[in-house]
């Protein structure tokens, strides 16, 4: 692709994409691509490994988040008086669409599937793109990377989260820019195919979106390449207008469908504006107290360990030095940079600093790696060069590790142990409210929570007072059993009304492990089989 691509490679007929097969004989063999039939083979095997890798995990213990969004998206379904049925959480519908999925194929595996299945598309998507800009040798270290960063515990992408559905979005959107900037670039007018492609990155770039809040890298990317075209003089400004209404169009398509769809399950997009953006800037707000500073400030250090043992932190700053030195002759450099400095800056706002915020980063990063790896060390520099192969080495290595990690480490024993034991002693129509928001041992013990929150921040956002809380222990839908910590204390909640409730309605029943578990009064069931037995 010409004006993606600046170095001086020989060109197909079209003038489109660069012919690898036609290098020069006089190359250096290490400087060769790769056949383009061994690479695309090279390709879909990665993709394949990186669908099995992630299967290997399938059988590990449900995590807190895939848990609460399984359960939410079990009863999603019209009436349930809250944003998403009986639940509120502050996601888009896409994400809760996908997990209702899961849940309908069979639960956790499921899934787990689904997102073995989201993460090998990703890997093809970001290759397609790396061969489109430039050829098949860059495709390969592009998928390597990609694969590698979706299957690592540094990025905490073991678990199924919205970061990881949404990758495949973010790596499609990128896909579709790129060959829509393709097409524009080689047309005089208006082009159909570029214009379809254009869809599609608005389409993507939706989805992206609708899967998690934050997600807009698609939309940066695009937006920035097509500026840096403009600039550079490869693009003209007349083709600017149709490209930003074809995208404009997918855009309003995808935004219609989920609009319909969320209806159709009693679920207001006006709700669920309110919860994806204004409640996250409150929540930030609250975040930033006193004491749930301290606890941010503990994850912030994972979090940035996790950049930089990933081999992330080497490749962001490697896409900033090329974009200052090479930006104005390879647009797409600049895009890159500015979609990298975007995820760090969507990371970092929010707060809260969960590790797998990483995987964000993991489309542009992988691209920047694919383009370095596939330029002579002359071209780019070796140093540079040295240091993206350092990032690729430890993209590799914590895979492996999270191979180790996944045999012998399994994570949250007490949550399964406790649910499993609650599962023996409930009776079918028994319910179970956690303080605060352990919603895997609802899923564990197979009990329905009927309190509207499975997640400690919406708790603390938007019921500090508890109101909601002891309406439902003191009314006709009291759940049968109630499991807490040692004590009710945590930072940023009023909590003495409903000790005082717990107290008077409930009945301490059983200790297991740091779980208090709690039965209502004139229930009659057997004790929970833990290893402390209350009589």
């Amino acid at each position: 692709m010409a004006l993606l691509d600046a170095d001086p490679v020989p060109q197909d007929p079209s003038g489109l994409v660069p012919a690898p097969a036609r290098v020069e004989p006089s190359s250096p063999a290490s400087d060769a691509p790769p056949p383009e039939r061994t690479g695309r083979g090279l390709v879909l095997a990665v993709a394949l490994g990186c669908v099995l890798l992630r299967l290997a995990y399938a059988g590990r213990t449900v995590g807190r988040d895939e848990a609460g969004f399984l359960l939410v998206g079990s009863q999603w379904s019209e009436g349930g008086g809250s944003l998403y049925g009986s639940y509120w959480v502050d996601r888009p519908p896409l994400l809760i669409t996908l997990f209702w999925l899961g849940d309908q194929l069979g639960g956790l595996v499921a899934l787990r599937v689904l997102g073995a299945l989201g993460a090998g598309l990703a890997v093809l998507a970001l290759a397609g793109a790396a061969r489109t800009l430039w050829g098949t040798r860059a495709a390969v270290p592009t998928a390597v990377v990609a694969a590698a960063l979706l299957s690592s515990h540094l990025l905490a992408s073991l678990e199924v989260n919205g970061e990881l559905l949404a990758a495949p979005f973010l790596a499609g959107g990128m896909l579709a820019a790129v060959r829509a900037a393709q097409r524009f670039e080689s047309a005089s007018g208006p082009d159909q195919a570029g214009l379809a492609w254009a869809a599609v990155t608005g389409v993507c770039a939706v989805a992206a979106l609708l899967v998690k809040q934050n997600m807009a890298d698609v939309v940066v990317f695009g937006l920035v390449l097509g500026l840096a075209l403009v600039r550079s003089g490869r693009v003209v400004t007349a083709q600017i207008g149709p490209a930003l209404a074809a995208a404009a169009a997918g855009v309003l398509a995808a935004l219609v469908a989920a609009s319909v769809w969320s209806l159709t399950w009693g679920t207001s997009p006006v709700d669920v504006f309110d919860a994806m953006y204004p409640f996250r800037l409150e929540a930030s707000r609250v975040i930033a107290g006193d004491e749930g500073a301290g606890e941010s400030l503990e994850r912030l250090v994972r979090l940035l360990g996790g950049f930089a043992a990933s081999g992330l932190a080497l490749l962001v700053v490697t896409a900033t030095g090329l974009a200052l030195a090479r930006g104005r002759r390879e647009p797409v450099l600049v895009a890159l940079a500015a979609t990298l400095g975007y995820g760090v800056f969507s990371m970092l706002a929010g707060s809260v600093y969960w590790l797998h915020y990483l995987i964000e980063l993991v489309p542009a990063a992988s691209l920047v790696a694919g383009y370095v790896l596939s330029r002579p060390a002359e071209a780019v520099g070796r140093r540079l060069r040295a240091g993206v192969v350092l990032a690729c080495v430890l993209a590799v290595l914590s895979t492996g590790v999270s191979l180790v990690r996944a045999a012998v480490v399994e994570p949250r024993g007490d949550q399964r142990a406790v649910g499993e034991a609650l599962a023996g002693a409930a009776r079918a129509d028994d319910t179970l409210v956690t303080l605060y928001g352990d919603s895997d041992l609802n899923y564990r013990a197979g009990l329905p929570s009927p309190y509207e929150h499975l997640w400690n921040l919406p708790i603390k956002v938007r019921d500090p007072q508890l109101r909601g809380l002891v309406d439902v222990l003191e009314g006709r839908r009291a759940p049968a059993w109630v499991v807490s910590g040692r004590s009710l204390e945590t930072w940023g909640l009023e909590t003495r009304r409903t000790r005082r409730l717990l107290e008077q309605r409930y009945r301490l029943v059983a200790r297991c492990a740091r779980y208090d578990v709690h039965l209502r009064v004139g229930l009659d069931r057997p004790a929970p089989a833990c290893e402390s037995v209350v009589g």
